[in-house]
């Protein structure tokens, strides 16, 4: 299961606001700005709405590839961490696995054996330490089998059947290892693109939302230059208050936009 992070949300939140704000402010008086931008006598071309719109669209497309570059990562990582999981369980079984024998052969044929197999030191604690430890013990099964009689009473090992069930062992955890170590590349570069989608799309934010906030205070509209205007706290990517209701049904737009048909107020009673 992948999630987006709360940096990505709160920045999504603060440009969709600029978005809303262009969509429902900014396009309706398109060709006011274009006349202030174009001395009043704007190329024919571009239309002003179109001018305007593009604004809003460029903010969202370059905000929908961080947001699924974002995502992408969650879900590397997500599968990261499964394999890494898988691994640890697969490491954890193995030791034991490793550690039993060790004591058995200790018990059953005592420490001239176990020295013989390469089992005198401690059992490693790591993935990658266990590998050359577990395959070194099954190439000296191998090579050197087991024939001397058990102690009295002890159990019997057969040293041809462990070293087969070593070496699958190791297999099996060397691709463990080799997966994590897969999945590990592919989130850098997950981390790696999102990032520098982040960085495109932050850059394009405050570039575009510094020039509508010019737009807006081009055509006497300080107070929607004002919601829109690049605070501090949006600059490091922190929402202010407008940015997390400006869609609220109680926060109507100033001016209507294009698609929604203007309401005249109703007549006061007589």
């Amino acid at each position: 299961m992948s999630t987006v992070s709360k940096v990505t949300v709160d920045r999504e939140r603060i440009i969709q606001n600029v978005v809303h704000a262009v969509d429902h402010h900014l396009v309706p008086n398109a060709h006011e700005v274009a006349r202030g931008i174009f001395d009043g006598n704007p190329p024919a071309q571009m239309t002003p709405h179109e001018l305007c719109a593009a604004i809003g669209r460029t903010l969202l497309q370059k905000m929908e590839d961080e947001r699924e570059a974002d995502m992408a990562l969650a879900l590397d990582e997500f599968e990261t961490k499964e394999v890494r999981a898988m691994r640890d369980d697969a490491f954890g079984t193995k030791t034991e696995r490793i550690r039993a024998l060790r004591n058995g052969l200790m018990a059953s044929y005592g420490e001239n054996v176990v020295e013989m197999y390469g089992m005198k030191e401690v059992v490693p604690n790591t993935p990658n330490s266990l590998i050359p430890y577990a395959t070194n013990v099954a190439s000296r099964m191998e090579k050197r089998p087991l024939t001397q009689a058990p102690r009295a009473f002890m159990p019997a090992f057969d040293s041809a059947a462990i070293a087969a069930d070593i070496r699958v062992m190791t297999r099996d955890l060397q691709h463990g290892i080799d997966e994590v170590g897969r999945e590990t590349r592919e989130d850098q570069l997950a981390r790696a693109k999102r990032d520098d989608a982040r960085e495109l799309s932050w850059r394009t934010y405050q570039a575009l939302t510094t020039t509508v906030e010019g737009l807006f205070r081009l055509i006497d509209r300080d107070d929607l230059a004002e919601r829109v205007r690049l605070t501090m706290r949006r600059r490091v990517g922190v929402p202010e208050d407008i940015d997390l209701t400006f869609d609220n049904s109680e926060n109507k737009p100033a001016l209507p936009s294009q698609d929604e048909p203007s309401v005249e107020p109703a007549a006061d009673p007589a």
